[in-house]
């Protein structure tokens, strides 16, 4: 019963489920509704902005609310940060 309720307890607070998780790959026939930015074209013009990423993860290195992870296409690679805050859940840190 103990682990039902920490279950319960843990889908409760992770109010961004709907964000992530296991997707089914994205085929080029599919057309998707934004739009998605090769690793080698993000530079500085894109400074805080929220973007679509199309690259694969490469390593990713979690400890508590915050993970670095790299994300890799083809040869271009860039690193970027995650951490709790109002619009990511802790769940979705130790995802990544």
């Amino acid at each position: 019963m103990a682990s039902d309720d920490s279950t319960k307890t843990t889908t409760e607070e992770d109010f961004t489920h709907d964000n992530y998780g296991i997707l089914p790959l994205i085929q080029p026939k599919e057309k998707c509704d934004h739009e998605l930015f090769p690793v080698c074209d993000i530079n500085e013009t894109l400074t805080k902005q929220t973007i679509w990423v199309r690259g694969r993860l490469h390593t990713s290195r979690g400890k508590g609310k915050q993970c670095f992870i790299v994300i890799r296409h083809q040869s271009a690679t860039i690193q970027a940060f995650i951490c709790v805050n109002e619009n990511v859940s802790k769940p979705m840190v130790k995802l990544a």
